[in-house]
């Protein structure tokens, strides 16, 4: 098997030690630990760590600045000194599997000592502490440096997490409002215009609906609220989630010069969920399957009822590529360009499952397209 960056190799135990004495014995090294105000660290050229600065320590691993602490990371890669999630799975740990192919920290390490030049990428990386899962947006800059002949990497990191994180729910929240808003501006003109219209005022009523679910949802984004944050449930017809997805959905720009495929034979039942949520999740599923489907291509969306359960799932033509697939529902993670990214399949994750008490994943082939699902539980055991 062999490794997606290099090295696949690893210094000994004795070159770290001589390494970490010719680091700590340089006095511009030295400088920089004690006077860089953000994360820095020293690596050597397999990518393993020589040396850290105090607020890497102390804001990444939550340590001090004691000798010990700095010596229990010796010789360790970036990721593997954040538990991330991935660190074990190549041949030889951070760096190595196929997911570090779309790291940037990996990505900057490895150009820079190519390049002999600094290089600038940003990094989602998805850790756990103490068993719980922590995602960083890390912007790093790589710059290798030569001392005594030796080749080293000094490493800045600055942990962008929550301007990412409000960026990319500023994006999605005012995106959806403003489309929330438009129909309802529509609908309040056509009702001027045909007062004697009765179907006019149920379609505002639902559009002011669910522009209280969009200001809920982005309070439980905003404030990382749990299940109990206050969600009210209702039985909610198939048939009337399929009808408004039928109706709304051709409207919006990703649809346009393209087809939705929606099955006839949609099962006349129940769920007992939250209708905001449930609409949410939908959207951005069948948003992403336009965004994958070229001009005149057709997305198709139908639902299978179970014993215990119902699944809606929603097929476009393309396959999701091996490296991207294993990131897509990690925060933070998107392969679009520009902040405020990573949130949409992340979110669809998050409420599926950890608010609706549901499953989210997808499927994907090279001779089958993609489809996402979203199975639902008739009675759902939040957790």
């Amino acid at each position: 098997m062999s490794s997606y960056t290099e090295p696949e190799f690893r210094s000994t135990p004795y070159d770290i030690s001589q390494s970490f004495s010719l680091v700590t014995k340089s006095p511009i090294l030295d400088a920089l630990l004690d006077s860089v105000g953000g994360l820095l660290a020293v690596l050597d050229k397999n990518r393993q760590i020589i040396s850290v600065n105090e607020k890497f320590l102390k804001d990444l691993l939550g340590h001090g600045q004691s000798g010990e602490d700095v010596k229990s990371i010796l010789g360790l890669r970036l990721g593997e000194v954040l538990h991330c999630v991935h660190a074990g799975d190549g041949p030889d740990g951070c760096g190595t599997s196929a997911c570090c192919s779309s790291c940037g920290a990996a990505l900057a390490m490895v150009a820079s000592l190519a390049l002999n030049n600094p290089v600038e990428k940003k990094c989602a990386i998805k850790t756990e502490k103490n068993g719980v899962p922590v995602d960083f947006f890390f912007e790093v800059r790589s710059q290798s440096l030569q001392i005594d002949g030796e080749t080293y990497i000094l490493l800045f990191l600055r942990d962008i997490t929550s301007e990412q994180r409000r960026a990319a729910l500023e994006q999605v929240f005012f995106h959806d409002i403003n489309n929330t808003l438009g129909a309802l501006l529509g609908a309040s003109e056509l009702m001027m215009e045909d007062p004697g219209n009765h179907e006019l005022p149920e379609i505002l009523k639902q559009g002011v609906l669910r522009l209280e679910g969009e200001i809920n949802i982005q309070k439980i984004l905003l404030y990382d609220s749990g299940p109990d944050a206050g969600l009210s449930f209702s039985q909610v017809s198939l048939e009337e989630i399929i009808e408004e997805l039928k109706t709304t959905m051709p409207l919006r720009p990703e649809a346009k010069n393209k087809k939705i495929a929606i099955s006839k034979e949609i099962p006349n039942c129940n769920l007992y969920t939250n209708r905001a949520l449930l609409m949410r999740i939908l959207t951005n599923m069948l948003v992403n399957a336009f965004e994958a489907t070229l001009d005149h291509g057709t997305v198709h969306l139908w639902v299978e009822k179970g014993r215990k359960e119902a699944s809606f799932r929603v097929w476009n033509s393309q396959m999701i590529p091996p490296l991207v697939a294993d990131r897509v529902f990690q925060r933070n993670y998107s392969t679009k360009k520009g902040s405020g990214r990573g949130v949409g399949t992340y979110s669809m994750k998050l409420f599926g499952e950890k608010f609706l008490g549901g499953e989210v994943g997808f499927l994907t082939s090279q001779s089958h397209g993609t489809v996402f699902f979203l199975t639902l539980p008739f009675s759902p055991t939040l957790h």
